[in-house]
């Protein structure tokens, strides 16, 4: 054996012993949760397209009116910084 050999067998090992262990741990995770169906979900009132595709319209022309308030905002402060920069230095 070289130098190194007994760090390659621990590894085997290690993978034997991973592979033996694989089934008990699915048999541990089995017990988790039940295997009879059952509906997981509430029953919520189911919307129309219509609905959905106005409240999306509703929400993108908020955050574009947002989007724009900010924009004009940042412009106005970069003009008056501008402005009170030139008065200083004339």
């Amino acid at each position: 054996m070289g130098i190194g050999a007994g760090h390659i067998f621990d590894m085997i090992r290690r993978i034997k012993q991973n592979n033996a262990l694989k089934t008990s741990r699915r048999s541990k995770k089995s017990q988790n949760f039940s295997k009879r169906a059952r509906k997981t979900f509430l029953k919520f009132p189911k919307a129309s397209e219509k609905k959905i595709q106005a409240v999306r319209t509703k929400y993108s022309t908020r955050n574009n009116a947002y989007f724009i308030f900010i924009i004009l905002l940042l412009v106005s402060l970069f003009l008056g910084l501008t402005i009170i920069s030139i008065s200083i230095i004339s």
